[in-house]
């Protein structure tokens, strides 16, 4: 290799290494200066999360690193360069051109250009890592927080009784609460009294046109259920929006307060405001059970909400796989009843 091609491929390289470190450096400058010009609107900012701006910090401090490597390459280069240049040069018993590279001002410029970038990557890095560790302290401490949460929570916040406070509004009672609400908790002895000393409020509507009977299918509680059904509450009314006692106990997944109303002759197929039945609404809750009791009570398959979905279809689109094979099944048991037939 002549001393002339030599010394063009490491320029070359020496160019590249340079170029690389620059961009390194500039990268590396932009984010610690914006970060810190910009951190306490980063903080508060509800789009970017508290995390973020926590890992933004250390990636500064790793391009910082990666110029302040580059640098140091570039630097090494040079000197490694200046040496077998002129090595290259003396075999030949020619020592212009090492003279020419040792003097000439390109080799001086790159040296120039890789000690500066070292001494801005050193710079720059300082603080970088300054920010990784405050990051990683922060970090630590909240993982130690959220761990010591759970064994010890010690509060600074004074009671009312520390500050000599009494309480000016008593917590609710059963005496205070409505028929309404007294069924829907299951409260079997307050009902019964209510109903005994004004048995008008039996089918009595709220702001809602909910019944007791309603309330108490809509949780499940089928005590209260049953009692009021032996005291003659009427199981076909239908609130505001055309909800039933049916309507939302198949809602709810209660399959025996189902199967109780179903006795009393209800209506399995009345739809609601959206054009939901007590099988849809079974269906989308993925109340096998309901779904079960419901089809063999004559549920309609058949019949569709305003969406369009039939129970079939409702069951495939939210991927309730119990469901659809119910429905699968009451079919066949269906087919093969018509096939004896």
């Amino acid at each position: 290799m002549t001393p002339a091609a030599y010394a063009q491929g490491c320029s070359a390289a020496l160019a590249l290494l340079g170029l690389l470190s620059a961009v390194m450096s500039l990268l590396s400058a932009a984010l610690v200066f914006q970060l810190r010009a910009e951190q306490a609107a980063m903080k508060a900012s509800a789009a970017v999360p508290a995390e973020a701006s926590l890992v933004l910090a250390p990636v500064s401090a790793v391009l910082a690193a990666l110029s302040l490597v580059l640098s140091l390459s570039s630097a090494a280069a040079c000197l490694l360069h200046s040496y077998f240049a002129a090595d290259v040069c003396g075999g030949d018993g020619d020592t212009r051109g090492a003279d020419w590279f040792l003097l000439d001002s390109r080799a001086v410029r790159h040296v120039a250009v890789g000690l500066f970038c070292v001494g801005v990557s050193v710079y720059l890095a300082g603080p970088g890592w300054k920010e990784l560790a405050t990051s990683t302290a922060r970090l630590t401490r909240r993982a130690r927080c959220k761990m010591d949460d759970g064994l010890l929570k010690n509060s600074t916040t004074l009671t009312n009784k520390q500050r000599g406070n009494e309480v000016t509004v008593p917590p609710a009672t059963l005496d205070s609460l409505s028929v309404h609400q007294l069924a829907a908790q299951g409260e079997l002895s307050q009902v019964a009294a209510h109903l005994s000393k004004n048995a008008s409020l039996l089918n009595s509507r709220d702001e809602r046109g909910f019944t007791p009977l309603m309330w108490a299918a809509a949780f499940g509680e089928i005590a209260v259920v049953e009692m009021l059904l032996e005291s003659g509450a009427d199981p076909t009314i239908l609130a505001r929006e055309r909800e039933s006692a049916l309507t939302l106990a198949s809602s709810g997944g209660y399959a025996d307060i189902v199967a109780i109303l179903l006795k009393h002759g209800v209506d399995i197929n009345s739809y609601d405001w959206n054009g939901g039945t007590p099988l849809l609404n079974a269906v989308r809750g993925n109340h096998v059970r309901c779904v079960d009791t419901l089809l063999v009570g004559g549920a309609d398959l058949t019949f569709e909400a305003d969406s369009g979905y039939s129970p079939m279809d409702l069951a495939v689109a939210l991927g309730h796989k119990k469901v659809q094979k119910a429905i699968e099944d009451h079919v066949l048991k269906l087919l093969k009843y018509k096939t004896k037939s």
